[in-house]
């Protein structure tokens, strides 16, 4: 065989080593990306939707890798946001904006009227028990996508807006005992704290909000809790003490709707 056969021959041997190693990488990131990757051990439930390692999946940057690599995940978290978190959200805007309407309505009528649980419109509580509803179904059925502890979250600040405090009080602190590692955790100690304050359990929800205070390097979180305690000053005609941590308040948040 000459020498310009043999290296024919060998080129070809070479060519569909080649495409066999091409196609072999192919199917195997192909494999990587077509299913969910879990925090789970598939073998050991039967369950639809199992408790994940709430510690990994509620990590940002274990959501935003998996989203990249599997495209399960990617498809997980996308009908997730757009099949019900993301109603659920719509539906609580729409309730929170009639509660603003219906408070803003009070303040000419008395001075704490800030601090008073005022009865909703039927269009409020149904958009928030439409919220409450549609983010039960991203607990029932997606706990391992990166809206797990959001649609907590907002299920409780739709109880709470609702004026149901027992069981708004029981969302937040399931967030603090499951979900402790969401990002949200400083916001729901908030709001925990606002729902003591509601329930009358007063010492522990100002416990709370100086802690809030003395330990968050957020500013918008810490000037609500400077604002909640403010709110409940009025409450009690304290309007020295009111005065003081709504001057904190203003001068911490960088909102011109909040400050306002």
């Amino acid at each position: 065989m000459s020498y310009s056969n043999k290296s024919s021959v060998l080129f070809k041997s070479l060519g569909l080593v080649s495409l066999f190693l091409y196609i072999g990488i192919s199917l195997f990131l192909s494999s990587c990306s077509s299913f969910n990757y879990v925090t789970y051990n598939r073998s050991d439930t039967m369950d639809v939707d199992p408790e994940p390692n709430y510690s990994i999946t509620l990590n940002p940057r274990f959501q935003e890798f998996t989203s990249f690599m599997f495209i399960g995940n990617r498809i997980e978290n996308f009908g997730t946001y757009f099949n019900t978190f993301y109603n659920a959200q719509d539906k609580f805007d729409d309730g929170y904006d009639e509660y603003e309407k219906k408070i803003l309505s009070h303040y000419s009528d008395r001075v704490d009227s800030i601090f008073i649980t005022v009865q909703l419109s039927q269009d409020a509580i149904d958009d928030f028990n439409a919220a409450i509803e549609k983010a039960s179904k991203v607990i029932q059925y997606h706990k391992s996508s990166s809206f797990m502890d959001k649609a907590v979250f907002l299920i409780g600040r739709s109880y709470y807006y609702l004026g149901d405090y027992i069981k708004a009080e029981r969302k937040f602190n399931e967030l603090i005992s499951k979900l402790s590692m969401s990002p949200l955790l400083e916001e729901d100690n908030l709001y925990l704290a606002k729902t003591r304050m509601r329930m009358d359990n007063t010492s522990q929800a100002l416990e709370s909000l100086d802690k809030i205070i003395s330990t968050s390097q957020n500013k918008s979180i810490v000037a609500e809790a400077y604002q909640s305690m403010a709110e409940y000053y009025i409450s009690q005609r304290d309007y020295t003490s009111a005065i003081k941590d709504y001057n904190k308040s203003i001068e911490l948040s960088s909102d011109n709707s909040f400050r306002a």
